[in-house]
């Protein structure tokens, strides 16, 4: 009896080692914050805002010095005067389909999270502050190639002053981003639309329709009105191969995209689930999308409701695919946790303030 009792403890004790070793040996997740320059200058200073330009390990941070309208404005006439009104669709056949996954979802406390995986793996990261006078603050994530200037690689020591006088235009191309309201936005690609509902609509490069709901709107409603006073297009012309989802504080969520006739359409949810891969979702019967991804998303949210950023990641994880960056934004609290490269052990976390 006593000898049974003696390796019953032995056991117990060895056990205990190794659950110990396990979880010292276990990766541990790291987070570092992210501090951003501050300046308060309503005079737009290009100078001020490349100097604040720096890299903290994979990503590049930056603050935007003042006023941008004049830029803003410039580079989306520059995109309109190339656009080709004879542009033709490629059959949907033959349509290269790029990756990208989005959700919105709410946990049991009410706390809303706007994720998004980016799967585009050539390029470099910038995370960027603006507060530009007369608008709301806010945080956005950008592809550093969506400027020609800037290669998928490139050493900060080596910056040409070419790539210095473009840095403040990243506030056109905004894929992802937060503001002081806790409206949220991004982007994903989807197959591409011809647009036809152009009719007392002004033309804007789709990032810059982001850019535009960021600096002043504070809730879906208010975004989705904005956005019924423009038609969004990308490079290719009167086509769109992008849709956007957005999102607020209070728990409404919405798909922006065009339907087969090019006409602009919105899905509105409040407090429910949204899910956006690169299929239209549309007037659609969701339940026959053959995307993996958007089914994998649905099925975890449907089966139990995420606690907290770290569920969100673990749900972004589970779909990552060659993903540039994994973002997870906090709309209640007007911040986020972002990700690089599939490494989801370590975050970044910012706040907009």
């Amino acid at each position: 009896m006593k000898a049974n009792c003696k390796a019953s403890r032995l056991m117990s004790f060895l056990f205990l080692i190794v659950a110990t070793v396990i979880v010292s040996c276990a990766p541990k997740t790291r987070t570092e914050t992210i501090a951003f320059a501050t300046d308060n200058s309503t005079i737009s200073d290009s100078v001020k805002t490349v100097k604040s330009f720096k890299k903290q390990k994979e990503l590049y941070l930056m603050t935007q010095v003042g006023s941008y309208d004049e830029k803003m404005e410039w580079l989306n006439n520059y995109l309109m005067s190339e656009v080709n009104k004879d542009s033709v669709v490629t059959p949907r056949k033959k349509a290269k389909k790029r990756m990208c996954s989005i959700f919105f979802t709410t946990n049991k406390s009410g706390v809303t999270y706007h994720c998004q995986n980016l799967d585009n793996p050539q390029s470099g990261i910038l995370i960027a502050s603006y507060n530009a006078p007369g608008k709301y603050r806010s945080i956005a994530v950008t592809r550093m190639t969506d400027i020609s200037y800037f290669p998928p690689a490139f050493e900060l020591t080596e910056l040409n002053d070419m790539q210095k006088s473009f840095l403040p235009f990243f506030a056109f191309y905004p894929a992802d981003g937060i503001n002081e309201h806790g409206l949220s936005v991004s982007i994903a690609g989807s197959y591409p639309h011809k647009i036809t509902d152009t009719k007392n609509r002004k033309g804007v490069f789709i990032t810059y329709l982001n850019r535009l709901m960021l600096d002043s709107c504070k809730t879906v409603d208010e975004a989705l009105a904005l956005a019924s006073r423009y038609y969004f297009f990308d490079h290719d012309g009167l086509i769109t191969t992008n849709h956007l989802l957005i999102a607020d504080k209070s728990g409404n969520s919405a798909i922006i995209e065009y339907d087969k006739d090019g006409k602009m359409q919105y899905l509105v949810k409040k407090n429910d689930n949204l899910v956006v891969t690169n299929d239209d979702v549309i007037g659609v019967d969701t339940s026959q999308l053959t995307c993996v991804r958007y089914k994998a998303i649905c099925k975890r949210l449907q089966s139990k409701p995420v606690e907290d950023y770290k569920d969100c990641m673990n749900i972004l994880a589970m779909v990552e695919n060659k993903t540039l960056w994994s973002v997870v934004m906090d709309n209640k609290t007007n911040s986020g946790y972002i990700a690089t490269h599939g490494k989801f052990n370590h975050f970044y976390k910012f706040s907009v303030k």
